[in-house]
């Protein structure tokens, strides 16, 4: 493959290519903002291959940004803007970034400003887009570090290319497909909308941050016809749907994250198509997904592995194990790298090994169980915390939580819940722990039980809004030294 990533700026310039906040850019607009930036990375002393960190919110200008980034023909870092300085200042080194953009930049420069009408790029100014070959890495993304340092990873123009042909022949390909983006662009959830919208000639809804209210707004004016979510996402708008139903939807991606099928369900009858979907930015995003016809059956699994994509499973041997049989998760496939940007990547037997554990059952489709090391062994047996966190939200006062180990030296882990408590629940902590530990009983082994309980306001998340589970242990056990 050799190309210009934003091919329809120049074959349909009136496209459609995204909107924000109820304004909508061409492509031709966007092209032409692109290409103002390119000239002005020239201008900078940037070179062709160098790497451009872009450290922005969801906004016009970082899509402006990565655009001009790719016109010019130079690599992008994505790095979160929330990000504190010390570890931008980490991920700028270890990503070997020559620059560093800002929002205030791009505005500065190319007139990309809410409200307003796109400025042009300045007269006499001109630059030929970059045509891409397969092997030149296109971004470099980090790991959302849920359960520590994130690890960058690089990825090629090959790699997002069999990512989106791989995910279209799966969910199917609609020419008009308008995808609603409320992830961070920053990590490769909301980054592969961005990419395989120009990829496909298609466009997407920007969202600047999750806000449940206008979410469900979007969602019942029927303009966005795919969407991509984490469970915690599609658990606020579930718990704030009052009655509402989305309108115009094929599907909605959920990954990144523990959904039951129960709750995938419940979505389905508020007009969401919920599809469950595992991936992560070792693979360029998507490794598995339920079909769309498919999801009648197996919602609590997280689908088949997509086209050009592999599953294996592997004990802590390297042995391969068979059906049903819980190891660690391994994949391979044209989409998924071959080691980190500045470390090896984890092998057996040809395959990236990931830091889940699951099965895959006779039929092919996956079971994500839990991430490696997050197995809690309390008295010589061992806990899944998913499972266990399952169980506990079927009670209705219980609007979210995360169960982990925290060390004890009797029984070497204790179960310990972290529990954000419905709006409307009136209850003791003690309460609460009576009605959780007897709904437990009457489905879990009484080891596998949670021990202790803790209110919290709100759970620890990452950028990306998963649960941080290295951060919710350190507060477990914070609060189990002070009790």
């Amino acid at each position: 493959m050799e190309a210009s990533l934003l091919k329809d700026a120049l074959d349909r310039p009136h496209r459609r290519a995204f909107s924000f906040r109820g304004r909508s850019w061409s492509y031709g607009q966007l092209g032409s903002m692109a290409e103002g930036l390119a000239c002005r990375l020239e201008e900078l002393g940037v070179e062709k291959g160098d790497r451009v960190a872009l450290v922005a919110p969801n906004s016009p200008a970082w899509v402006v940004m990565a655009h001009g980034i790719f016109w010019f023909g130079a690599t992008a870092v994505l790095i979160h803007h929330g990000s504190t300085p010390q570890e931008v200042e980490e991920m700028i080194a270890r990503s070997g970034a020559d620059l560093v953009l800002r929002r205030s930049d791009v505005e500065q420069w190319v007139g990309v400003e809410e409200g307003e009408t796109p400025g042009e790029k300045r007269p006499g100014h001109k630059r030929t887009p970059h045509r891409w070959r397969s092997e030149e890495i296109l971004a470099i993304v980090f790991t959302s570090g849920t359960t520590g340092r994130p690890k960058a990873v690089a990825l090629t123009v090959d790699q997002f290319v069999a990512s989106a042909s791989a995910s279209a022949i799966r969910l199917g390909r609609n020419c008009d497909e308008h995808w609603l983006c409320p992830l961070s662009l920053s990590h490769i959830g909301g980054f592969s909308i961005v990419i395989r919208s120009v990829l496909y000639g298609t466009s997407f809804e920007l969202c600047e941050r999750f806000d449940e209210e206008q979410i469900w707004k979007t969602l019942q004016g029927g303009q966005v016809t795919a969407a991509s979510l984490v469970p915690t996402m599609l658990h606020q708008l579930l718990k704030e749907a009052k009655g509402r139903r989305a309108k115009g939807l094929r599907f909605a991606l959920v990954g990144g994250g523990p959904v039951s099928g129960d709750e995938l369900r419940r979505a389905r009858r508020q007009g969401i198509p919920a599809v469950p979907t595992y991936g992560m930015s070792e693979a360029c995003s998507q490794v598995a997904t339920l079909g769309l016809d498919e999801c009648g059956r197996s919602l609590d699994s997280a689908g088949r592995a997509l086209p050009g994509m592999e599953i294996a499973i592997f004990d802590a041997n390297g042995k391969r194990m068979g059906p049903q049989e819980v190891g660690r998760i391994g994949i391979k496939g044209s989409a998924v790298i071959d080691s980190y940007l500045d470390e090896e990547a984890p092998k057996c037997k040809g395959y990236f090994l990931t830091t889940d554990m699951g099965y895959v059952d006779e039929e092919g489709y996956l079971f994500v169980e839990h991430r490696l090391g997050e197995r809690i062994v309390t008295g010589g047996k061992n806990v899944d915390p998913l499972e266990v966190e399952r169980c506990c939200r079927r009670r209705p006062e219980v609007d979210d939580l995360v169960v982990v180990g925290v060390d004890d030296p009797r029984w070497g882990q204790v179960v310990t819940a972290l529990v954000r408590l419905e709006e409307s629940a009136q209850m003791t902590l003690e309460e609460l722990q009576t009605n959780v530990q007897r709904e437990c009983r009457q489905n879990l082994s009484a080891y596998k039980i949670p021990r202790r309980f803790f209110r919290v306001n709100e759970l620890p998340t990452t950028a990306t809004g998963k649960v941080d589970r290295s951060r919710a242990r350190t507060l477990a056990t914070r609060f189990s030294r002070r009790n």
